[in-house]
């Protein structure tokens, strides 16, 4: 059994009152709406989305909070997920623990990637419903968009095709959960909201070269030129893709709001598309690279372009607070605070 949000590892389910708040909540973006009354759940609460989600849960003061981790309870054995949800009995469950990958680690793993968010999904969902909650938000992926569809993508666009060919397997596992969702809802009546997201960024990211996605790549790979003195950094395509990065804290405040007052496919995303050449500048400019970037059209650009239409998330009152170059700044003072400080 997995314990609750800020008790020991070890210890049994906590269904009383919630965990306190935190030290230094104040500097924290404030939870939006009413947790009260609410048992929530969260899955992948150890991850970089969980992990800032949490800060606002706790916050807000739900009745009792559960965020579990794989070592409390592995989310592909579909008997352990079934028996903590219904010793828990949750209200609102978020969703978000996933195999997850860069582009490379998709296109290698793209059995795995299938499996795992498939099978993880939907033992969520079916404890969820069993245990009865009133509604289960399932993190999305922009990745699910047909290929070759014009920008502004809207929600109503994620069933015209196939995704694109590096998106594949894990695209298409998403999209599995999301009709599980419709089903669901449709004979069970229980509620969801799915916040299809789009490059979320900040600190706390994944650096590592193997599952990092590209702006934090990009940021690892400039402060590492610089360091060594290097003139040159490769960069895979020509840069001329364009790409919606959202920073962390507000991909955070958008599932909140969307657990709460959200339902259906909801795009999670900044609304402003910037292109990979005009980001790897960038990230260049403050990380203070001054090298050349070389581009290796040999290597694939992915999509041509994603851009999305915010206006389901702007409705509930959600908008994103930080832009780019001020969300790179954080990320790379937390990246040379953390994992990118010298040995």
């Amino acid at each position: 059994m997995f314990p609750t949000s800020g008790s020991p590892t070890s210890g049994s389910l906590s269904t009383g009152s919630p965990t306190p708040a935190t030290p230094g909540a104040a500097d924290r973006p404030a939870a939006p709406g009413d947790f009260a009354g609410e048992r929530v759940l969260v899955t992948g609460s150890g991850g970089f989305i969980g992990t800032a989600l949490l800060r606002l849960l706790r916050d807000a003061r739900p009745a009792a909070l559960l965020a579990p981790r794989r070592a409390d309870c592995d989310l592909l054995d579909e008997a352990a997920v079934r028996a903590a949800f219904e010793a828990f009995r949750p209200t609102l469950v978020v969703h978000l623990a996933g195999w997850v990958a860069g582009v490379r680690g998709k296109i290698e793993s793209g059995g795995r990637a299938f499996y795992e968010n498939v099978r993880m999904g939907l033992a969520v969902v079916e404890a969820a419903r069993r245990a009865g909650a009133r509604k289960v938000v399932v993190a999305g992926s922009a990745g699910g968009y047909p290929d070759g569809l014009p920008p502004p993508l809207r929600e109503d666009d994620l069933w015209a095709g196939p995704p694109h060919w590096s998106e594949g397997p894990y695209a298409q596992a998403k999209r599995a959960l999301l009709a599980m969702l419709e089903a669901y809802r449709g004979q069970y009546g229980l509620d969801y909201a799915y916040p299809v997201c789009t490059n979320v960024y900040g600190p706390g990211d994944r650096f590592d070269e193997r599952s990092t996605f590209v702006l934090p790549s990009l940021v690892r790979r400039f402060v590492q030129a610089r360091r060594e003195g290097r003139d040159q950094v490769v960069v895979w395509g020509d840069g001329s893709p364009s790409r919606d990065f959202l920073y962390i804290d507000d991909a955070a405040r958008g599932f909140a709001v969307a657990a709460l007052h959200g339902a259906g496919p909801m795009n999670l995303a900044s609304g402003r598309s910037v292109t990979i050449r005009r980001l790897a500048e960038t990230v260049a400019e403050l990380t203070g690279y001054r090298g050349e970037i070389v581009w290796d059209t040999a290597r694939p650009n992915g999509r041509v372009s994603l851009g999305f239409d915010i206006g389901r998330m702007t409705a509930l009152g959600w908008r994103p607070e930080v832009g780019l170059r001020e969300g790179v700044r954080r990320t790379r003072d937390w990246y040379l605070d953390g994992p990118g400080r010298p040995a």
